[in-house]
């Protein structure tokens, strides 16, 4: 691993300890997707142990507003996760009295960082691809950083990364590639080769097809009825001695038999049925037959507490909590799988507009903030040929638009960056935003939203 991250991490973990030592509360602001909820899990874990207190909040993205409260709060240190590169310039400039700590993956912007300022970023060091390591791998180095004890919470940053989806092509690459060994090694973790359904130990064969989104199969993603007609069609048993069956449950030939059922249920779409295999990757410490045990599951069901503003109790799972928590969570994850196929369907109806290089979901009005990343991410499955961009209102900033982007895997490996094109793009109109090559998000003066739009199609057409 690149040497200079290891001392940008030290020093990172030096300032955090002595502020510990100096009985100060640490402040943790991180991003509240899966990444960032998990990668708050890890650092909180890690003061637990050092009998620290500690403060974590849970933010959609840095705006204005937000780092004026934290400038309100006058707290020692604070502890940024899974973003903040994209804002050093306003940080440096309102949180001038503040010791800054900031874990991040995203681009940063070019600006000088004062000394006060704490940087940690891969992309500093030579790691500047999107699916290399995530916000939760940053903070998990760092924690290690503090403590070699924190090794054996690994398995909280692999996790961390497949919600971000850094899984190319199904799969862990790179720093994620390396956590995720280390934590095969200390047991924590089994890495296998199988088809990747949702709910591939909890759930019925029938809800696990009709469950799973990434990537999106037509036809069958949302429609039990029409999986359970698959499976009957294709031989496979549905139950064995009175229960279901999952995809756990099925022989090496009853998967292949699968597979070529749903190769020839959606032959004419030209569905890359590749994706439908990959590596999955059980957490050996979780009790089987629960969302816990499959490291992709348990990330959705981060991302659905989040998004359903349940973001404490995301953070109190991360944290070890599972007595009460797993009926919640799965209440949860229900709700919002009822919300998300209510996006879906409306997009689906004719609410997406071509252009000449981009996809465009204007859903104001309609999807919420907190689902505009996960209808740009099915719908980008849907349709790879181009990127994504889907709009939301802001929930808490009435004169801004929340900007969603994703490209396929196929666009992504390509000379397409949507971090790049939405950067730009988001600055032509006095917007802020970040991200990386598959993936990224900004936020948007309402009025620019057109202008925002043909400035993105433009750049993508110059590629």
């Amino acid at each position: 691993m690149e040497r200079n991250l290891l001392n940008a991490l030290k020093d990172a973990s030096d300032r955090i300890r002595r502020h510990v030592e100096g009985e100060s509360v640490i402040s943790i602001v991180s991003h509240r997707d899966a990444d960032g909820v998990a990668a708050a899990g890890i650092l909180g874990a890690a003061l637990l142990r050092l009998d620290s207190p500690f403060r974590i909040r849970v933010i959609r993205g840095i705006t204005e507003r937000v780092v004026d409260q934290l400038k309100e709060e006058e707290a020692p240190i604070i502890v940024f996760i899974d973003l903040g590169s994209g804002y050093l310039d306003l940080i440096k400039e309102r949180l001038e009295k503040t010791e800054v700590v900031i874990l991040d993956h995203h681009k940063p912007v070019n600006t000088p960082v004062p000394r006060r300022v704490a940087h940690v970023n891969p992309r500093l060091f030579g790691f500047d691809k999107g699916y290399e390591i995530s916000g939760a791998g940053i903070t998990y180095l760092l924690s290690r950083a503090l403590s070699e004890e924190n090794d054996d919470l690994s398995w909280l940053a692999v996790v961390g990364a497949l919600g971000d989806l850094q899984d190319r092509n199904r799969r862990l690459h790179s720093i994620n590639r390396i956590i995720a060994e280390r934590a095969a090694r200390k047991g924590l973790l089994d890495i296998a080769t199988d088809l990747v359904f949702y709910g591939r130990e909890t759930r019925p064969l029938s809800k696990s097809l009709a469950y799973t989104t990434n990537p999106f199969l037509p036809g069958l993603s949302g429609r039990e009825d029409r999986c359970v007609a698959l499976l009957q069609d294709s031989g496979i048993r549905l139950k064995e001695g009175g229960r279901w069956r999952t995809l756990s449950d099925l022989s090496t030939q009853e998967r292949r038999d699968l597979l070529a059922a749903i190769a020839k249920f959606l032959a004419p779409m030209r569905i890359d049925l590749f994706k439908l295999i990959g590596e999955v990757y059980t957490l050996l410490k979780e009790e089987p037959f629960t969302p816990f045990r499959d490291a992709r599951e348990f990330s959705s069901l981060l991302s659905a507490c989040s998004r359903m503003e349940r973001q404490g109790l995301a953070v109190s799972i991360c944290l070890g909590s599972r007595t009460g928590a797993l009926k919640e969570a799965e209440s949860v994850v229900a709700d919002c799988r009822k919300r998300l196929a209510g996006c879906i369907e409306w997009v689906m109806e004719g609410n997406i507009k071509k252009l000449e290089n981009v996809y465009v979901i204007d859903g104001r009005g309609v999807i919420g903030e907190d689902f505009i990343g996960t209808v740009t991410s099915i719908v980008a499955s849907i349709f790879p040929d181009k990127v994504v961009i889907g709009l939301a209102n802001a929930d808490e900033e009435d004169d801004l638009a929340k900007v969603s982007a994703r490209a396929s895997e196929s666009l992504a490996k390509s000379d397409v960056n949507v971090g790049e094109v939405i950067i730009n793009a988001a600055e032509s109109v006095k917007g802020r935003g970040g991200g990386h090559e598959a993936a990224a998000g900004a936020y948007i003066p309402q009025a620019g939203g057109e202008e925002f739009i043909r400035k993105c199609n433009q750049l993508l057409g110059a590629l």
